[in-house]
């Protein structure tokens, strides 16, 4: 067995690689070449923290990416655009898309009222005309 001393960079860098992929990419290529230079033991514990640090990191490059060009282009479509993701589903009243009872400008003016009051949260209600037909949708923050 040898009795050369560990490089404490092979193992700080293999650890590191399963948390923070590119950290841990670094510090193993530094304790491959102190390992290399001076002797220390360690060199197998270098390798595999470059190996799995790599993985890691594209693995998280593959992931940012997936969510950037896939899952945000799919809910800013499903939520008709809406960035913040505030439900424009008339379930937030308890309404169909029928025409309320009477009452429906009632229903804007006090949801203007609530944020008028210094509540900083949102609110939103579908305007009808007499007929029935929705005519818009009223939003306040």
């Amino acid at each position: 067995m040898s009795s050369a001393p560990w490089s404490v960079l092979a193992i700080v860098g293999f650890v590191t690689s399963f948390v923070v992929g590119v950290v841990g990419v670094v510090l193993s290529i530094l304790g491959l070449r102190e390992t290399v230079r001076t002797g220390k033991r360690g060199r197998g514990l270098a390798i595999a923290g470059i190996v799995v640090g790599g993985a890691f990191t594209l693995f998280a490059v593959i992931l940012v990416l997936f969510i950037v060009l896939v899952v945000l282009p799919v809910a800013l479509r499903e939520s008709g655009g809406n960035a913040a993701g505030v439900s424009q589903s008339p379930a937030v009243f308890g309404q169909s898309d029928a025409a309320p009872a009477s009452g429906a400008y009632d229903v804007v003016r006090s949801a203007f009222t609530h944020q008028d009051s210094g509540d900083r949260g949102e609110a939103w209600a579908r305007v009808f005309d007499d007929g029935g037909n929705r005519i818009g949708v009223v939003t306040a923050w």
